[in-house]
């Protein structure tokens, strides 16, 4: 049971695709059950935004596996030299002012 009160998804018994694998029969020319984890394109997802969200996240795992190429480390090549020059520019601090108190009583 699941935690709405419905029955779970057993792949052998709700499955027609694997109930036949798993008893020996034909395998017939039908789609694995909408929930079946044992589907190889869908895994048992069934909205479409989080198959996006899979495929979106395995391609940035594929990105954020290689290292960086020297050309990409510390690149001014997508900036301007203004922006370069403003941002390495030396820049004026603050000094907090002092407020000394006359500790001297009456």
């Amino acid at each position: 049971m699941t935690l709405d009160g419905k029955e779970a998804l057993e792949p052998i018994k709700h499955c027609p695709i694997c109930k036949a694998k798993e008893y020996g029969y034909a395998i017939p020319h039908r789609l694995h059950h909408l929930l079946c984890w044992n589907d190889q394109r869908t895994l048992g997802i069934t909205s479409k935004a989080t198959l996006q969200g899979e495929k979106a996240a395995a391609a940035l795992k594929l990105q954020f596996s290689q290292p960086l190429k020297p050309s990409e480390k510390a690149s001014w090549q997508h900036s301007t030299k203004e922006a370069g020059e403003k941002f390495f520019a030396k820049r004026k601090t603050k000094v907090p002012s002092i407020i000394k108190h006359n500790k001297a009583g009456p």
